[in-house]
Order: C-alpha cells, then sequence, then structure tokens
C-alpha cells in the first residue's frame, strides 16, 4: 500500500458551492438545512484538516451522534456527495492529474485499477465530510466494497485501515510468500505475515488493513498465477539454452539472482512473486531435480 497525493481544493468552499447551489434552486428543498448547520460544519471541516498532521482521525466526533436529532441536516449532508456530480467530477479530476492519469492502480492493494472514491470516514457514520476533498480516497471495487463502512473500531478507538492520503507507510514488507507444494505440475503458495516483525503503529494499521481487506487470499491467486507463467517461461529458457550453464542449479542460481535483484521494487504482490521465487527450498528442490529434465 502506498501514499497518493490528495485533491487540493479546499473542504468549505467545496461544501459552499454545493450549498449555494442548492440555495438556488437545484436541491432547494434541502436549503434551509444547509443554511442550519453550515457553520457547524465549517468548524468540522477545519478540525479534520487539523488532524491529518499527524494524523488522529480516530479522535474526530461526528457532529451527529445521534440521527434523532437534526436528522435531516445529517441527511443532507450524507446526500451532497450523490446529488452533487459537478464538484465530485471536479475531484475525480484532479486526483487523477496529480496521481498519473485516469489509469490508477488502487493504493490499497495495488492490483486493480480505481473505480471509486471511498469515504475514508464513511459518509454513514460522519456525513459531514461526505464531500470532504481529502476524505476521498480512489480505489478498486474489490477494496472499496470490502472496506465499506470499516475504518475504526469504536471499542478501541484504533483505526483499522491504511489511510493512503496521510498515513506513512512502515517502508517494510510485513508479508511473506512461500511455495507450499507442488500440484499438478505447478507451485503453489502460501502468503503469511511475516514473524518477528516490529510491534510499531505503522506495521500494526498495514497488517489490520492486509486482514480486514481480505488481501492475502487474493495475493496468493494472483502469485499463483504469476509462477505458473513463469515456470513455463523458465522451462522454455533452460530447454533453448542449457548448454551455457554448467547445471540446472547453475541456470536456477543466476535466475534467482535476477529475481532477487527486483525484491524491493514494484507492487506488492510483484515484491512477494519474486520473494517466492527466490527464497522457497520447495521451489528450489522442484525445479533442480525433476522441473527441467
Amino acid at each position: 500500500m502506498k501514499r497518493i497525493q490528495t485533491s487540493r481544493a479546499d473542504a468549505k468552499t467545496v461544501f459552499d458551492s454545493i450549498g449555494g447551489a442548492m440555495r438556488n434552486g437545484r436541491k432547494h428543498q434541502n436549503a434551509t438545512n444547509y443554511v442550519a448547520m453550515r457553520n457547524d460544519v465549517h468548524q468540522q471541516l477545519d478540525e479534520y484538516d487539523q488532524r491529518v498532521n499527524p494524523i488522529s482521525l480516530e479522535n474526530l466526533v461526528s457532529l451527529w451522534p445521534n440521527r434523532r436529532t437534526n436528522m435531516d441536516e445529517a441527511r443532507t449532508a450524507h446526500d451532497m456527495y450523490s446529488t452533487s456530480k459537478n464538484e465530485i467530477k471536479q475531484i475525480r479530476a484532479e486526483l487523477e492529474t496529480l496521481n498519473g492519469g485516469k489509469v490508477i492502480k488502487c493504493p490499497i492493494c495495488e492490483l486493480d485499477y480505481y473505480v471509486h472514491l471511498d469515504h475514508y470516514i464513511p459518509r454513514e457514520e460522519m456525513p459531514e465530510f461526505s464531500v470532504h476533498p481529502k476524505n476521498l480516497i480512489p480505489l478498486c471495487d474489490y477494496c472499496n466494497t470490502v472496506k465499506s463502512t470499516l475504518w475504526l473500531s469504536h471499542a478501541s478507538r484504533r483505526r483499522l485501515i491504511f489511510n493512503c492520503a496521510y498515513d506513512t507507510p512502515s517502508g517494510m514488507m510485513v508479508l511473506e510468500c512461500r511455495v507450499t507444494h507442488i500440484l499438478n505440475g505447478f507451485p503453489v503458495c502460501v502468503v503469511d505475515y511475516k514473524s518477528g516483525l516490529p510491534a510499531n503503529s505503522a506495521v500494526s494499521l498495514e497488517c489490520s488493513t492486509y486482514h480486514n481487506l481480505r488481501l492475502r487470499p487474493k495475493y496468493k491467486a494472483e502469485v499463483d498465477t504469476m509462477l505458473k507463467t513463469e515456470m513455463l517461461r523458465v522451462m522454455g529458457e533452460y530447454a533453448d539454452n542449457s548448454s551455457l550453464y554448467q547445471s540446472r542449479l547453475d541456470f536456477w542460481n543466476r535466475k534467482k539472482n535476477i529475481y532477487r535483484s527486483m525484491m524491493s521494487i514494484g507492487t506488492t504482490v510483484e515484491r512477494l512473486f519474486n520473494d517466492a521465487l527466490c527464497n522457497s527450498p520447495i521451489l528450489d528442490a522442484w525445479i533442480v531435480n525433476s522441473l527441467l529434465i
């Protein structure tokens, strides 16, 4: 998972732009609610911005903790996101410009392309942040769907999901990948947490994100496919060039040097793939003793 560039739009300006359209008739039925809540929401938006450096969004308290009070205002704030297509379109376009164009890899899983703007703090929980530009994170369909309204343990007040706008990655690979057996002529892997990980907040948050978004099975399936493709390529390469190597072991050790040079770069799944290729004794034995006969 990685950091992204966030929208530079001012939250209060976006909120007032949508609210102004309500007052001018586009959503006239909500105009009274906008006027009534404007000052309170502005204060909340300011507090959000103050709690991102260092990030402490878990300490925010909802403007409407009891929806029976001011229910109409909460509903209006919640619906601002879905009824303000022009403003959200502008935020989406800016995020694309800042993060490499329309084809943005999901910053959580790094597998699929982004489709949705996820509300990091769900608008179902704190609707006052429904259109806060910095609360909108581009995610793929899978991560957005599984995350849903999850972001916080209300019992411990501990955030459960990495915030791609403000959290700093640990810089570690907290997952590892190993080949466990050979099935139908091809290696099968397992993806698990590394042992002996440091007990710091960055590592804990990343592990929590992988767990709660159920990403390990997704990575395993992807790496299994990549391994099958690579093994077919390796077999062909050795068959065509076996005379250049002293032995199959010599050939494989040279290949592993190439994989090893790429272990610290690329996406999470690419690093897991190279990890499996370099550090799996079962794979080593299979290749040297049987695969390339």
